[in-house]
């Protein structure tokens, strides 16, 4: 799958990354992104509101400054 994806030129999301291992071993197989256990654990609501909050104020003051 990846390397169809890669013909075609589209960007690549491997999802199940559980391991330092396999994040390593799907880079070298030519994936752009992972998400998974290793990366993230999964964010209750309250704590995914509060990311996505801090995000947004990251955001913004990156494009002020690049303003």
């Amino acid at each position: 799958m990846l390397n169809l994806a890669k013909g075609a030129e589209l960007e690549t999301v491997v999802e199940g990354v559980e391991s330092l291992e396999l994040l390593v071993e799907l880079t070298k197989m030519g994936a752009d992104i992972g998400q998974g256990y290793f990366i993230a654990k999964p964010f209750s609501e309250h704590h995914q509101q509060n990311w996505l909050a801090t995000e947004a104020r990251s955001l913004r003051a990156m494009v002020k400054i690049n303003s």
